[in-house]
C-alpha cells in the first residue's frame, strides 16, 4: 500500500499524518511510542519495546541473583 503525503511544518520540525489504513496494517494505534531511524535513505517506524509486569519481575529477581552471587560471579569471570 503506497501512498504520497507532503511534510507538515510543526514549529521548528516537520511531521507526516498517518492515515487510519497505514495504522490498522502495521498495528500501531494513538499515543504508542515509536523508535524512528534513518536507515539506506529511508525512514523506520518501529514500535517501541514496552515493558510488561513481568519483564519487571525478571528484572528485580536477577538483581535479586547478581546482589546475592557476586563474589561467586567475579570467580568465574
Amino acid at each position: 500500500m503506497a501512498l504520497v503525503k507532503k511534510l507538515s511544518k510543526i514549529g521548528n520540525s516537520y511531521g507526516v499524518i498517518l492515515p487510519n489504513e497505514i495504522l490498522k496494517a502495521t498495528g500501531f494505534s494513538a499515543n504508542d511510542e515509536l523508535e524512528i531511524e534513518a536507515q539506506d535513505n529511508c525512514i523506520v517506524l518501529r514500535p517501541r519495546f514496552k515493558s510488561t509486569q513481568s519483564d519487571k519481575k525478571v528484572t528485580q529477581a536477577m538483581a535479586r541473583f547478581i546482589k546475592k552471587y557476586r563474589r561467586d560471579l567475579e570467580k568465574l569471570a
